[in-house]
């Protein structure tokens, strides 16, 4: 089970653990890895960046994982590819963002897409990013690249020998906590996985404090339940955060943008030309953001 708990006056998590607290094993029989059938791509504005960026999902070997390839502005491969791979220990940044790199290359933003990957059970894939280094926000959730995935299909990864691998389980065997500020995150050992996620931002009237529980115990979970949730931030923050260097480019087009203060309509914001006002009872607000 993982317990997560975010309080508005904490901005970010820093999440680091021992390999010793873990025990790796196959998982059940034929739970096999997978990859992508078809490559797929999909274009779209970065939030921090404001720059337009091209992610192109491709299928990649078992045992190779997912990883990232920054191509030349021309969209071709730099003489001297540099991969990223999607890890921890790639993790340099997580102010509002996460951001991986290796030697000079940098990629931010990656959350949404590797949610979307792990979520759908897609092990390995290749994922070249142009244009930019900033991985679209799209409609500020992970579903369109739910949508991106299913469009090309998921298939059995085979290695360079033309075989089948396992997929490795990693258990957690005692619990780890983490905390900054007035945030947490718990993680207990569970033969399932179970998530509990609670956040409170009591000056913000559409938000304040809310919970929300799942058992992730197959793929429609995912898609039904968290794949369509969208990012949000507090619309005081994005000029407080401009102050501080950090840039929110198209908070207007791309995300959900609320008011901290008490009024009939506390938020108003477009997603894709399409604009939606917030108000406390807002039934679409309390199913589809803030979770």
């Amino acid at each position: 089970m993982i317990a997560f708990f975010r309080c508005c006056r904490s901005s970010h998590l820093i999440k680091r653990s021992s390999t010793s607290l873990f025990s790796t094993a196959s998982s059940q029989p034929g739970d096999f890895q997978r990859t992508l059938l078809n490559a797929v791509s999909r274009s779209g504005i970065g939030l921090h960046t404001g720059i337009t960026a091209q992610v192109r999902l491709l299928p990649a070997p078992a045992g190779v994982g997912r990883y990232f390839v920054h191509l030349s502005d021309d969209g071709q491969t730099k003489e001297e590819e540099v991969q990223v791979p999607a890890s921890i220990h790639s993790v340099k940044e997580t102010n509002l963002s996460t951001c991986i790199g290796q030697g000079d290359v940098r990629i931010r933003t990656i959350e949404h897409l590797l949610s979307a990957l792990e979520g759908l059970g897609v092990h390995n894939c290749r994922i070249e990013i142009h244009g930019g280094n900033e991985v679209p926000l799209l409609d500020g959730s992970a579903k369109t690249w739910v949508d991106a995935i299913h469009e090309a299909g998921i298939t059995f990864a085979l290695d360079d020998k033309g075989d089948k691998l396992e997929h490795i389980n990693f258990s957690l065997m005692e619990p780890v906590y983490v905390s900054k500020g007035d945030s947490f995150v718990a993680a207990f050992p569970s033969q399932d996985l179970r998530i509990t996620y609670g956040i409170d931002f009591c000056e913000v009237p559409a938000i304040r404090n809310q919970w929300f529980s799942i058992h992730l115990d197959k793929d429609s979970t995912y898609m039904r339940e968290i794949s369509p949730a969208r990012t949000f931030c507090i619309r005081e923050q994005v000029k407080e955060c401009s102050c501080q260097g950090t840039s929110f480019r198209n908070t207007n087009r791309l995300m959900a943008s609320v008011r901290s203060l008490a009024r009939e309509t506390i938020g108003k914001f477009s997603l894709n030309q399409l604009t939606l006002n917030i108000s406390p009872k807002s039934e679409y607000q309390k199913s589809r953001f803030f979770r």
